[in-house]
């Protein structure tokens, strides 16, 4: 009779730690899918926002596809600044009328390109109106790369 009630109580024991464990491991899975934030702002006319979150790992999401006329904003949550850019590095080019000689100019707000490193906690917004792909990276870590893909409306 003890040796039943051992094997019992073993038993229960070892399906609460099975349904504990299980549980854990769905909330962890849940917790560590990221999916692009997106930041749909009030029916003001403002263009619609999505956002690329800057870590150490990159850029996440990497790739994006947008519709014309939405605007991207890069959050920076890595401690080191970064510039996001379109590419090529070093000029800036890619995106159309974008060119890091324009920084610092009156055209700086009409181009690609935050014209600045942005520190930890800030961000950079830009409104595509371009439809194509359009690579982008780092200045500041040129390995860091990304697309944009911006479909027409």
């Amino acid at each position: 009779m003890k040796k039943s009630a051992i094997v019992i109580l073993i038993v229960i024991i070892l399906g609460i730690g099975i349904f504990f464990f299980q549980n854990q491991q769905k909330a962890s899975e849940s917790t560590n899918q990221q999916e692009p934030l997106s930041l749909n702002l009030p029916q003001d006319g403002s263009p619609i926002s999505r956002a690329v979150e800057i870590t150490s790992n990159g850029f996440s999401p990497e790739t994006i596809t947008i519709k014309q006329g939405e605007r991207i904003t890069w959050l920076n949550k890595w401690e080191e600044s970064s510039w996001p850019a379109s590419a090529v590095h070093p000029s800036h080019k890619s995106y159309p009328n974008s060119d890091i000689a324009k920084c610092g100019t009156d055209e700086e707000n009409e181009i690609f390109d935050a014209c600045r490193g942005i520190a930890q906690g800030e961000s950079y917004s830009f409104v595509f109106n371009e439809v194509g792909s359009w690579n982008y990276h780092d200045h500041l870590n040129p390995s860091s790369r990304g697309t944009v893909i911006v479909e027409s409306s």
